[in-house]
């Protein structure tokens, strides 16, 4: 399997998770945040690996302009599963500064001088920028503040399950840091290389086993959702693979068919089964309290005994 498969994978995985995380609770700002964050992890997994197809100094600056919004979102998503209230007036700073690097990341030579090929299509050489160190500190700021806010909530929460929940990310996030840390920063201060989309997406994808491994082990999200899901974007990948390969108009009309059909038909189903689990839930939850309440009525009004 060629290498250049792995960045592909985790592209799709990333879009498969955050969209099933957000059909989980639309309006669950925590599901919201991590979609988003999902979605570009996505987007830097792309910009990956276009920098290494075509190995321009515009896909480069790419890789850091949404590296920089990337990493962002992740400490706001932080904060709030954290359970920690932040101010807005902090969390709109943070995403400022996300804002602020990704806008600079194009300024001409802030991150590279100039770049070539090397004889593996995931490293180039590169000159480096005169602002590739203030990326540094931005990031590596960024990163502190992440870790930081992980270990104080594991540290602070007495209930030992979540306690694991909160230590499986945690180790997920140091393992995708140090590889990005790696690839973007110690290899070219170093060894003027710039590594690109396998390495990066190898940590994402470590990152994404432990962030599965949590929510099926302890059951985080309904795993017949998630099959279906999965099986569902997965039947839609390629469907859409084979409609942008299609040569001839009938086949690019057949496709298309076939893909609109499949997305409304796989849109249904998803909606069908969250409407059973939710009337499953309901109705769990009905039996629970009616047992409650029996219980509470035969502690309060015990069976009058037989007179001798």
């Amino acid at each position: 399997m060629s290498l250049h498969v792995i960045p592909i994978i985790v592209i799709f995985t990333n879009i498969c998770l955050g969209a099933f995380v957000y059909s989980q609770g639309p309006g669950n700002t925590s599901n919201k945040i991590f979609s988003l964050l999902c979605f570009f992890a996505a987007l830097w997994n792309a910009s990956n690996f276009f920098a290494d197809t075509f190995v321009s100094i515009f896909w480069l600056q790419t890789t850091f302009a949404i590296g920089a919004i990337f990493i962002s979102i992740g400490l706001v998503w932080v904060h709030i599963v954290s359970g920690t209230p932040a101010r807005h007036k902090k969390i709109h700073m943070i995403i400022l500064f996300g804002l602020l690097f990704a806008l600079i990341s194009y300024t001409p030579n802030l991150i590279a001088r100039s770049i070539s090929e090397t004889s593996s299509s995931n490293v180039f050489y590169g000159s480096l920028g005169w602002g590739l160190f203030l990326y540094a500190i931005y990031y590596f700021t960024y990163c502190f503040l992440i870790i930081k806010k992980l270990i104080e909530t594991r540290r602070n929460n007495s209930n030992q399950r979540n306690r694991t929940q909160i230590t499986n990310i945690l180790i997920g996030t140091i393992i995708v840091l140090v590889v990005i840390t790696i690839t973007s920063f110690v290899a070219p201060y170093f060894f003027s290389l710039f590594i690109s989309s396998t390495f990066d997406s190898l940590g994402l994808l470590i990152f994404l086993i432990f962030l599965t491994y949590t929510i099926v082990k302890y059951h985080f999200f309904n795993i017949k959702i998630i099959a279906i899901e999965i099986a569902t974007f997965s039947l839609w990948t390629i469907i859409l693979g084979k409609l942008l390969l299609s040569k001839t108009s009938d086949e690019l009309l057949l496709t298309t068919s076939l893909l609109a059909i499949s997305i409304i038909f796989g849109i249904l189903i998803i909606r069908s089964t969250l409407h059973e689990i939710e009337q499953r839930e309901h109705i769990e939850k009905l039996t629970s309290n009616l047992q409650t309440a029996y219980k509470t009525i035969g502690e309060k009004d015990p069976p009058n005994r037989a007179t001798p």
